[in-house]
């Protein structure tokens, strides 16, 4: 009976205090987008458009370019780097379209490809 009591005891203070602890725990503060989407792939004309890259992983590892406002580079940059703090697994997938010119279509600025001569430039 009195070791039953010393195990319930010493389960109840145990927990108790991981409860107590996990109170100090830093909590991560979820950082909102200051821009939307829409806002960063806006555009008036072609210029004010440019190609990067849209994930953690680059294009010749799995992840795939798409088209941004110029304006908003250094703050895709910084959300990126916010966006891929813990390491990530990038598959050895080439995905990497060199065809590719960013271009503003509809005041949207989006990837159009070139038709080129030969077929292997496509890649």
């Amino acid at each position: 009976m009195k070791k039953r009591f010393y195990l319930t005891a010493g389960l109840f203070f145990f927990f108790l205090s991981l409860i107590y602890l996990s109170s100090f725990a830093k909590e991560e503060k979820k950082e909102e987008n200051k821009y939307s989407l829409e806002e960063i792939q806006s555009c008036q004309k072609d210029s004010d458009c440019m190609k990067i890259i849209s994930t953690c992983c680059p294009c010749s590892s799995g992840g795939k370019n798409f088209s941004i406002n110029k304006k908003y580079k250094e703050y895709w940059k910084a959300f990126l780097k916010t966006k891929c703090k813990e390491k990530k697994i990038c598959p050895a997938v080439y995905r990497c379209y060199h065809n590719e010119n960013p271009k503003c279509v509809s005041n949207v600025c989006t990837l159009v490809k070139r038709k080129d001569k030969k077929k292997w430039d496509n890649w």
